[in-house]
């Protein structure tokens, strides 16, 4: 298969009785890298069904149980329409229409979008955000979409008193259609904070994008597009404090739950592979993740008799929004999907978005696993992916060479780094690294962790 160096390396090195994965010229059959690279061992779908799942039964007996499901739905539902009523029925702002146009805001305090550090957002209610935006006379009449990112928690944003739309949890970006623009625009957003610190997502920017009135936002070409950070005042004023929201019962977490409500009734189709962007919610606790990760892909070419189908596993895309979670660790255990055969992972982290849970590439991600797609169930002749080490060795004369797959036509870096002593070798790891290692397709580096061996070292 496909292999590169970043010191010239005629001949790789492999711990004793583990095979080498990589041979010049092309097959059908892509490689895989030992698991003694990894230092961890297999779990097999057997020790899943053994260990993990008679620890899950009791829960998976209650959620077979339709009318208990319901029940759980149903007091959930209601707790929410609770929450919901009373926090607009307390509120002042709405009582005394703080979105209308011609509210005095004069005695509000006054902020910065982007400032998260108020302490007026730092516990549950609700706080009220004005601005006043000026529209260039070419843009009056015209229509718009405004773009305000993501805010935490619940919003609704009001143009010289009108709803323009609303949201009830922060991931989505705010974008909301304008009909007419005036040439003043007194923008309000009232905000909920259900749980801690509230506000407007930092780094984004706020605007609103100028179309003609009968043309489709989606497919046209703007005509401009209007700042509404620079130029704008915005003035602040919270009108209740309140409980924090209760969470609602999330059954994606539930064991057996996705696999028995969504997957397991489709045992009968025909697939060709498989793609599984998934670890977001696992960085809080990464340790075992790659282990639990290889037995889905096993158990899931059992259930759809594929044995050999394609498995793609996204890698988790750059983030900065949860210093207590543990991004790289998990991007790492994501690679211990190819230690089992016809398997890529698709590497993301170039492409997301710092402050952002749900980056909006989605084009990226969507083409690189195409890639992986047509190169592993298609045979495009293409690198399904960009370079991957599994191995480091340090030679008797102090080189270090690190193996590489597909990397064939060679490797580009952009910086070097240079140090006394080396045990173990990171790559991009950090919550949103710079890959700065790609291949001649372009496609970048998995980041990775791997221990540095001396050549007269034995891994097995």
């Amino acid at each position: 298969m496909k292999y590169g160096w970043w010191e010239a390396n005629p001949t790789p090195s492999f711990p004793s009785g583990a095979s080498c994965p990589v041979s010049r010229g092309r097959s059908k059959t892509p490689p895989t890298c030992p698991s003694a690279y990894f230092r961890l061992p297999k779990l097999s779908i057997s020790m899943v069904r053994n260990r993990i799942a008679p620890a899950c039964a009791g829960s998976v007996r209650e959620l077979r149980n339709d009318t208990f499901v319901e029940r759980i739905r149903q007091a959930d539902a209601r707790n929410d329409a609770e929450y919901d009523r009373e926090i607009d029925e307390y509120d002042t702002g709405l009582a005394q229409r703080w979105n209308a146009p011609e509210y005095d805001d004069a005695d509000w305090s006054t902020m910065r979008l982007t400032d998260t550090a108020q302490p007026e957002l730092r516990q549950p209610g609700v706080i009220w955000i004005r601005g006043t935006v000026r529209v260039p006379r070419e843009f009056v009449g015209k229509s718009g979409v405004l773009n305000f990112g993501t805010m935490q928690d619940a919003d609704e944003i009001y143009v010289n008193g009108t709803l323009i739309g609303q949201t009830g949890y922060q991931y989505p970006p705010r974008i909301y259609r304008i009909d007419r623009l005036d040439d003043t625009l007194q923008i309000t957003i009232r905000l909920k904070v259900h749980y801690g610190t509230g506000g407007l997502t930092s780094g984004k920017t706020h605007t609103i994008t100028v179309f003609e009135p009968s043309m489709d936002a989606a497919t046209s070409a703007p005509l401009g597009v209007i700042d509404c950070d620079t130029p704008s005042t915005w003035r602040f004023k919270r009108s209740m404090f309140f409980r924090m929201r209760r969470q609602d019962t999330f059954f994606q977490y539930k064991p057996a739950a996705p696999y028995n409500a969504v997957l397991a009734p489709w045992g009968n189709a025909h697939v060709t592979g498989f793609v599984w962007y998934q670890g977001e919610s696992n960085t809080y606790e990464p340790r075992m993740y790659g282990d639990k990760l290889v037995a889905l892909a096993q158990c899931w070419r059992e259930l759809f008799t594929t044995p050999n189908a394609p498995f793609f596993a996204v890698q988790l895309p750059n983030l900065a929004l949860e210093p207590f979670h543990d991004w790289a660790r998990l991007r790492n255990e994501q690679r211990r999907i190819m230690t089992l055969a016809n398997t890529a992972l698709v590497t993301t982290a170039d492409v997301g978005e710092d402050n952002d849970l749900h980056p909006t590439d989605k084009l990226t991600v969507a083409e690189r696993a195409a890639t992986a797609a047509m190169a592993l169930a298609h045979h495009s002749g293409e690198e399904p992916m960009g370079p991957f080490t599994w191995h480091a060795t340090l030679s008797r004369d102090n080189v270090i060479f690190i193996h590489f797959l597909y990397a064939e036509s060679g490797l580009r870096i952009r910086d070097g780094y240079r140090a006394p002593t080396i045990p173990m070798i990171r790559y991009a790891w950090e919550e949103c690294p710079d890959l700065i290692l790609e291949n001649r397709q372009g496609l970048p580096a998995s980041p990775f962790e791997i221990p540095l061996v001396r050549e007269d070292e034995d891994m097995a």
